[in-house]
């Protein structure tokens, strides 16, 4: 499929994604062990020059993901701790190296082996880069078609914000109630608003599943209410606010930069392995 230019400053109908259906699709295959950046791979060649003509089309940098879920959980892996890639083998790396990549592919969306029946296939999805600011992004969840909640996705306090919640909360809902109707009746966006805000951009769907953060919400209370529940809009509280060098963010996906052996829960089950043959 042909990527499409970046968006205008309007939302609408296009999508300025580029979908690479994949067929013979999965990096993380135990058969093929080779590391792409340095060794052969049974990565199809034709799909590397799929993605070098993609990402020339969308300008030159990019942002990756596979189907539902970006690999933000391997920033930590890629030069500039950012997801923007300019070639293919960047973009590999990140996939490769995400936790929340490994998730899609095991358990797409919450189903068991989700692409051995062939209805689903993985994708690479490329997106132009953009550069946004972080306090205007907005993730909305929408349960039964009805919008019931809005959170700030950037943790972090920003005073501005509260002096134009309303504004938001308002404008946000008026966007919403104008889209064009989704075939999910339960799902989550991320949007974008201008400084005026007085215009909407969508930069992501995401499923209404557990691998969707639900930010300054919790699923429990999400999954707990009905059309009908309104939350409104949940932004960053000032007495959460850590001041300068705000690490917040910083150690969301700290667990991922680590082996799996390091875990403390992994070290009291080797432990206890241990003494176990220890005492057989």
């Amino acid at each position: 499929m042909a990527p499409r230019r970046d968006y205008t400053d309007e939302w609408s109908d296009n999508d300025n994604d580029s979908n690479l259906k994949n067929e013979s699709l999965n990096p993380f295959d135990e058969d093929s062990q080779n590391d792409v950046l340095d060794r052969g791979t049974e990565f199809d060649p034709a799909k590397f020059i799929e993605i070098k003509d993609s990402i020339a089309f969308l300008g030159g940098k990019v942002i990756p993901r596979l189907n539902w879920n970006a690999p933000t959980d391997a920033i930590w892996i890629a030069t500039g701790n950012t997801l923007e890639c300019e070639n293919a083998s960047q973009i590999l790396l990140l996939l490769k190296s995400s936790d929340k990549i490994c998730n899609d592919l095991q358990t797409f969306g919450g189903y068991s082996n989700p692409f051995a029946s062939g209805e689903l296939e993985p994708e690479i999805v490329l997106r132009q880069h953009v550069d946004i600011v972080p306090s205007m992004v907005f993730r909305c969840f929408v349960k039964d078609s009805v919008l019931i909640a809005i959170s700030q996705v950037d943790c972090s306090y920003y005073e501005f914000l509260f002096k134009m919640d309303e504004k938001i909360e308002d404008f946000i809902y008026g966007f919403h109630s104008r889209m064009d109707p989704f075939d999910l009746e339960n799902y989550c966006f991320d949007v974008y608003l201008n400084s005026k805000v007085d215009r909407a951009v969508i930069l992501d769907f995401d499923p209404w599943f557990g691998t969707t953060s639900p930010l300054l919400f919790t699923w429990d209370e999400l999954n707990s209410a009905d059309s009908s529940t309104d939350f409104g809009l949940r932004l960053f509280p000032e007495s959460m606010n850590m001041g300068p060098g705000n690490v917040f963010n910083t150690s969301k996906y700290s667990a991922s930069r680590f082996p799996i052996e390091l875990s403390a829960n992994s070290y009291y089950e080797a432990r206890e392995k241990f003494f176990n043959r220890l005492n057989n």
